[in-house]
């Protein structure tokens, strides 16, 4: 048998060799074969060792035989040749590329160029010539061609790798649609004509394949280099545009966009403009296919386009984004009727510090909106309108619609107008409000009687509240955002009567308040509840005081090492012989903590055993003793503190997680009811990123 036993990671058996140097599929008589072979090693291997096959070495050997080293590595590669991972088909494997090549889902074969990832794409093709023919036979892998940037140009050279890697892109995309990404600055247009001119060359040459068309452009030369695309667009969905708009307002003739006019597929529209001067307003004229658009965005400075939307009549449009990031936009007077948008289920309204918040009113006063389901309207600033609410109510009065989702900033939370809006739209699921006071929240406590529905907002599962800022000037040069203070008995009962008494609230996040104040409130009034709830132990912890500023402690080091840890994952090199010193240290101390008499909610609150799961299972670069210590200990404290975890959630079921995320520190709550009898399910909740 000694002549079939292949060599370790060498050629195999003649009849093999095509399978051992590529990941292609074994024939049907290949697979006979190969399992023939291995049932006479897995025989030989017992005659030599003494003990059948089981996956392991066994360094046993026999006078004058093969050693049972040698026939476990000919089973092994043998078993190579029937795994899983050549019986993948090509189409599993090319949907798999997809979600490695594209950081966000592709979407009718189209995707943002920003997205795409071209770097694990090529490394996909790089593995072996099956997983390589794969990639390069499916065309939508090679569909969104790298960005063309052309003030990254460096000369001939890399122009002309650029043009080689295009290359490369359209040979293997088919006849699919394409997605473009191309840059001109002004600098490029003046000092690089010629390289724009060339990469303004492939546009042309692939116009009636653009199907994902992105173009960063100052807006005094767009429409002069793209006006060859008038009438050339025929796959076009997608369209982006990114300007620099320096021309002065006091040019006799306002800019004219009108290359994409004629585009029968164009439903996706994205207007951008950045100011680089301080002057006033630019009429803008944009000539567009609207009673096509389905979703329209716009955050322009200073010019405004949102009367031309409106008279283009774009009766299919559903989604409407606008911001206005400066007050000198060119204003229109109010059309003689609303103009009816009878397929729009989005609007959000959005502006910077510097605008009237009275372009909301005026705004909606222009709209009717039958299909209405999403409205957000927020402004960067403390102020109030109470016209807003107004508009708001004539908004929906007018329309007959039902809202589901409603993000308000700046409207008088309780006047007259807002109450009735809110009464008009009890369909209201997801509510954000800002600048919310104790008359708010007790206005939307359901009555006390039990099994007694709100009058306001019965269907109401999700509700965020951000809680009024104040800004002062501090000690030092700088102003300084002092966070406010939210009514917190009157926010639990709030709480209380929309899930004990309804039961439809699911979730409550509160932004902008002081979270040490809001944090020793609701231990407060965890103290007072459990200490009547646990019946075998001591009464619930009284220093609150100084509990609170331990776990906070504790969540900061616990959040630190687990920051070291990633940074090594990304290959970060440091010498992290303290930070695993420390972290041992407090694990052990976390271990000794007496937990009978404490509310542990505490530590749910500070995320602290969320950390604790995330060190007990996350891998750093390099395992060792240190690395492998801090994982046991890890799990040592959540095995001892889970049944007191569970405990504290079923004592009192409202539970508050503190988060710190890019849209500001927050806390929420959520009731735990209906989880109370599914421990596992509430452990996974308890440990959870979100608690949900």
């Amino acid at each position: 048998m000694s002549e079939n036993i292949p060599p370790k990671g060498g050629a195999q058996n003649a009849s093999f060799d095509s399978l051992f140097e590529s990941n292609d599929l074994p024939s049907d008589a290949q697979r006979t074969s190969i399992e023939a072979k291995l049932r006479e090693f897995k025989a030989e291997f017992q005659h030599v060792s003494g003990r059948p096959y089981a996956g392991r070495l066994d360094y046993c050997r026999a006078e004058g035989a093969l050693s049972s080293e040698e026939i476990y590595h000919a089973i092994r590669g043998l078993e190579a040749l029937l795994s899983s991972v050549r019986c993948i088909p090509p189409e599993i494997l090319q949907q798999i590329f997809l979600f490695v090549s594209f950081s966000t889902p592709t979407t009718d074969g189209i995707s943002d160029s920003m997205s795409h990832n071209a770097q694990n794409l090529f490394t996909a093709c790089s593995v072996c010539r099956s997983w390589r023919s794969a990639a390069v036979n499916h065309c939508r892998l090679w569909t969104t061609i790298p960005r063309i940037c052309c003030g990254l140009s460096l000369g001939e050279k890399i122009t002309t790798g650029g043009s080689k890697l295009r290359e490369l892109y359209l040979s293997r995309s088919g006849t699919l649609p394409l997605t473009v990404d191309i840059s001109v600055t002004s600098d490029d247009w003046e000092n690089r004509a010629s390289i724009v001119t060339a990469n303004l060359g492939f546009l042309y040459a692939q116009q009636r394949r653009l199907g994902h068309l992105t173009v960063f452009m100052p807006l005094e030369i767009l429409n002069e280099l793209l006006s060859d695309l008038r009438g050339n667009l025929p796959l076009l969905r997608v369209l982006r545009i990114d300007l620099e708009t320096d021309t002065p307002a006091s040019d006799p003739l306002p800019p004219t966009i009108d290359c994409f006019a004629e585009a029968p597929l164009l439903r996706e529209v994205s207007f951008t403009g950045r100011s680089h001067s301080s002057h006033t307003g630019i009429e803008l004229k944009v000539v567009l296919p609207w009673s096509q658009i389905a979703s329209f965005n716009a955050k322009l400075d200073p010019c405004d386009i949102y009367t031309q939307l409106l008279q283009g009549q774009p009766i299919a449009l559903e989604k409407l984004q606008y911001y206005w990031l400066s007050p000198s936009f060119y204003i229109q007077d109010l059309p003689p009727s609303p103009y009816t948008l009878p397929n729009l289920t989005h609007l959000s309204f959005r502006q910077s510090p510097s605008c009237t918040i009275e372009i909301f009113t005026d705004r909606l006063d222009w709209l009717t909106l039958p299909a209405l389901t999403h409205l957000q309207l927020l402004e960067q600033s403390a102020r109030y309108d109470s016209d807003l609410a107004e508009g708001i109510l004539s908004l929906v009065k007018r329309s007959g619609c039902k809202l589901q989702d409603v993000s308000i900033a700046g409207a008088v939370l309780t006047s007259p107008a807002f109450t009735e809006f809110l009464s008009l739209s009890p369909s209201i699921a997801t509510l954000e409000v800002w600048n919310i006071d104790g008359a708010f929240l007790r206005h939307l406590t359901s009555p006390s009687s039990p099994g007694c529905g709100s009058d306001i907002l019965p269907n109401l599962a999700r509700l965020t509240l951000r809680v009024p800022e104040e800004r002062r000037l501090e000690p030092g040069p700088r102003l300084k955002w002092i966070e406010g203070e939210v009514d917190f008995p009157s926010l639990m009962g709030m709480i209380i009567s929309r899930t004990q008494q309804v039961n439809v609230l699911e979730r409550v996040t509160v932004y902008g308040c002081d979270l040490n104040v809001l944090n020793l409130d609701v231990a407060r009034w965890e103290d007072a509840a459990l200490g009547r709830s646990f019946e075998n132990t001591p009464s619930s912890i009284t220093e609150i005081d100084w509990l609170l500023p331990f776990a906070e402690g504790w969540e900061n080091s616990l959040a630190g090492y687990l920051a070291r840890v990633r940074d090594q994952l990304d290959g970060q090199e440091s010498d992290d012989t303290e930070m695993y010193k420390d972290t041992i240290a407090l694990l052990r101390e976390l271990e000794e903590l007496e937990l009978g008499g404490i509310n542990t909610s505490v530590f749910i609150r500070r995320n602290i055993p969320h950390l604790l799961d995330c060190i007990a299972t996350e891998s750093s670069r390099q395992l060792g003793d240190k690395s492998l210590l801090v994982q046991a200990h890890s799990r040592g404290v959540l095995e001892k503190w889970k049944p007191f975890l569970i405990r504290g959630c079923r004592a009192y079921p409202y539970l508050w997680r503190c988060h710190d995320r890019w849209d500001g520190k927050s806390m929420s709550v959520r009731w735990w009811n209906t989880l109370l009898n599914d421990e596992e399910n509430l452990w996974r909740c308890i440990t959870s990123a979100e608690g949900v």
